[in-house]
């Protein structure tokens, strides 16, 4: 009797810990948007560029966070969406937490919040929601100072997501900028005179094809297929619209010297250029974050990056975090690269370490 009492607690224990296991936490839906940030993960960051995260623990240090937190938000169970989604932070990797920004011709006219499928929408704050927006928007984060831990939990993580959004076109991977062009005639005039190499006798490069496969606002993409002594290759080039981008790259077969001149002052366009001439000018290097400056005489925008010197046996490979100034002379359209800095150099074991 007493091994039945027994065994009938025990089942009786386990079906009740089932039962527990079963009962989903319990969910408080936010009141206002101190608790949506509370509910949130340690960072913030725009859903476009998500390498350039502002820590939690900074916003709360603001000035505006006060006001900021005592914003309201409502439950709403349906919405339309009637306007252009302007901007998103997101509150936490990989999960359906943001703040949506919607609006018109870059007004914001009311912002909602999305938590784990549940729709909030903002009383009409503007001016204190757009402090946030602003802070993390000319967030800069201090690369300098980052812990070797979390670089290389970066680096471990890291896509080159900025790299890839510019140079994959179309489902289509480009590589090199060529010189710009006119139109998309003298495209294929441009691209064919850069891969043509009639130096040498023993040493030819002849272009077999050369197409168009692709336009935008700023650039032509053209595909380009060349023989080698008995050998085709085959590369996508980028070459910029010269009405906006001036640019002629270093050719030695035709003794072109490098010039940059750019005649737009449309910052997403200038923003786009710099990002491909970053490349062209540093093309080992990796992108971390970006931010564009409009002074008074020029454009400049500054680019964090890193790139890896490999080792071999026993040597390390070395990592270096890079901060470079693309710099546009508003008068006269003169672009240049100022010297890259290092900010801070790491070292660990690669594959070739023994």
């Amino acid at each position: 009797m007493k091994k039945l009492v027994f065994v009938l607690c025990i089942m009786l224990s386990i079906c009740l810990t089932s039962c527990l296991a079963q009962v989903p936490p319990s969910y408080r839906h936010p009141e206002n948007m101190g608790d949506v940030l509370r509910m949130s993960g340690d960072k913030v960051f725009l859903s476009s560029n998500p390498t350039n995260f502002v820590p939690l623990y900074k916003i709360s240090e603001q000035p505006f966070y006060s006001e900021l937190e005592d914003v309201k938000v409502t439950l709403h169970t349906a919405s339309t969406d009637e306007l252009d989604v302007l901007y998103e932070l997101c509150l936490e990797e990989g999960i359906n937490k943001s703040i949506i920004f919607y609006g018109q011709y870059n007004q914001i006219m009311y912002v909602k919040v999305i938590i784990s499928g549940y729709v909030y929408y903002a009383d009409n704050n503007i001016d204190v929601l757009e402090k946030l927006l602003d802070y993390v928007l000319l967030f800069e984060f201090q690369y300098e100072n980052l812990s070797e831990e979390d670089f290389f939990s970066i680096v471990d993580s890291f896509d080159n997501q900025i790299l890839n959004q510019y140079y994959n076109l179309n489902n289509l991977k480009y590589g090199r900028v060529v010189s710009s062009s006119t139109s998309t005639i003298d495209a294929v005039r441009v691209t064919t005179r850069h891969f043509t190499d009639e130096r040498y006798s023993f040493s030819i490069n002849t272009v077999v094809d050369c197409n168009v496969i692709y336009e935008n606002d700023i650039l032509y993409g053209v595909n380009v297929k060349w023989k080698h002594d008995e050998t085709i290759y085959e590369e996508n080039v980028i070459s910029f619209k010269k009405e906006l981008a001036d640019i002629t790259v270093r050719n030695v077969v035709y003794n072109d010297q490098k010039s940059y001149n750019i005649s737009t002052d449309i910052e997403q366009y200038l923003t786009s250029i710099a990002v491909y001439l970053y490349h062209e000018e540093y093309f080992t290097s990796a992108i971390l974050n970006y931010k564009l400056l409009n002074n008074e005489d020029t454009f400049k925008m500054v680019i964090y990056g890193f790139d890896v010197c490999y080792g071999d046996w026993d040597i390390l490979d070395q990592y270096n975090i890079t901060k470079s100034t693309f710099v546009v002379d508003k008068a006269s359209g003169a672009t240049y690269f100022d010297t890259q800095e290092i900010l801070a150099i790491y070292y660990r074991e690669g594959e070739n370490f023994i």
